[in-house]
């Protein structure tokens, strides 16, 4: 009897192991990898590279001009663009020659945020140096409130090189702001270029090569709004906030009756859009200081969005012409046809120098729309007129 009552025991004993054990056991992978720690960002164009620091992500480039265009997220890691929450944005842009010099660049930053512009003696005390491997950029911090009432903060630098400037911006709420420097001064020390180094000193542009392309989508209304911008007036006067290179306009004008405004980019002085049973065509006027490169590399820039061959000097005379406009305005004028992402498309261009820059009028669209709008766009021209002196 007693052996057999042991005997019992034990089998009762191992029965209830074994359930203590099937209840208490979880499946867990042999040599289960540690987290992945991601590793910085490093990115650009093919004449740009960086390092993009922690929290800073890539977001879509609203205005088309932007070499680099990034969301930065705030210290608990949440994305700035939360709802309610405080939002940081980060652009990386470039444009030819020294884009009318520091001080006219540093009083169009301080309107962002709501400054008083200065003059020069403030601004050499101002402007701080940052040395980089990529060169000297020069550095200046803003913080004022703007238009929407709220306190922001601006990080700003440029680097001059040879043939353009480069602008690096970092604008938002404040406390966000102010807990990036680091991440801003580290941005820029990661810079580097494939082409010529930078130089300081003011620089006149050899051409518009360079300059940023804004995407051509005629028939999708041509290049991306800026959501906060508000819709320009038929008779504008034209003065949205502009980006880093762009001046604001002295000019007027008055749209025809069937073109519908659409929301300012950051390049666009004037923004509309037509529409026929062929699609949609996008009318936009933008300016940049000085002359802007010349006439025929900037006919030959919009040549080559219609995938055609770039002119000779000697042949620009018999491809354009000249219209006379208001108070002695005189523009260029360009009908070129070509293709757009493979797409039969039409391009009326107009070129002005006036005040010391060079605006740029451009309808593009399905050729039998761009063709019925052709003398809305020539008389659209005679309306723009420059201020009473």
């Amino acid at each position: 009897m007693r052996p057999r009552l042991l005997l019992f025991c034990a089998a009762a004993a191992l029965l209830a192991s074994c359930r203590d054990e099937n209840i208490a056991t979880y499946r867990v992978p042999k040599d289960a990898p540690s987290p992945a720690v991601p590793a910085p960002a490093t990115a650009g164009t093919s004449d740009i590279t960086w390092t993009l620091p922690a929290g800073w992500t890539t977001q879509p480039d609203q205005s088309g001009m932007r070499k680099g265009s990034f969301l930065v997220s705030g210290a608990d890691g949440a994305k700035s663009d939360r709802v309610g929450g405080a939002k940081a944005d980060m652009s990386v842009t470039a444009f030819p020659g020294d884009v009318g010099g520091d001080l006219p660049n540093v009083n169009r930053w301080r309107g962002q945020v709501g400054l008083p512009p200065i003059d020069d003696a403030a601004l050499a005390q101002t402007v701080q140096t940052i040395d980089a491997p990529a060169g000297k950029f020069s550095f200046i911090e803003l913080s004022g409130v703007n238009a929407a009432q709220k306190t922001v903060r601006m990080l700003g630098a440029w680097l001059q090189q040879p043939d353009r400037r480069w602008f690096f911006k970092l604008l938002g709420d404040d406390a966000l702001v102010t807990a990036q420097h680091d991440a801003f001064f580290a941005f820029l020390k990661s810079v580097s270029f494939a082409s010529a180094p930078a130089v300081s000193g003011p620089v006149k542009a050899q051409s518009t090569n360079d300059l940023p392309k804004a995407p051509f989508a005629p028939f999708a209304g041509g290049a991306m709004p800026d959501t906060n911008a508000a819709p320009a007036p038929a008779d504008s006067s034209a003065t949205p906030n502009m980006p880093d290179s762009a001046p604001q306009s002295s000019l007027t004008w008055t749209a025809p009756a069937d073109w519908q405004a659409k929301p300012l980019g950051q390049m666009r002085l004037g923004s509309y859009g037509v529409s026929s049973d062929a699609g949609n065509a996008d009318i936009s006027i933008i300016a940049f200081p000085g002359e802007a490169g010349g006439l025929l590399p900037n006919i030959n820039r919009w040549r080559g969005q219609l995938g055609l061959a770039p002119l000779a000097e000697a042949d620009l005379a018999g491809t354009t012409t000249a219209l006379d406009g208001a108070g002695g305005l005189h523009f260029t004028v360009v009908d070129l046809s070509g293709q757009a992402a493979g797409t039969p498309a039409r391009m009326l261009g107009a070129i002005l120098s006036f005040g010391g820059q060079t605006y740029f009028f451009k309808l593009t669209g399905p050729d039998a729309l761009v063709a019925r709008e052709k003398n809305a766009f020539l008389d659209f021209l005679k309306t723009v007129k420059a201020p009473q002196s």
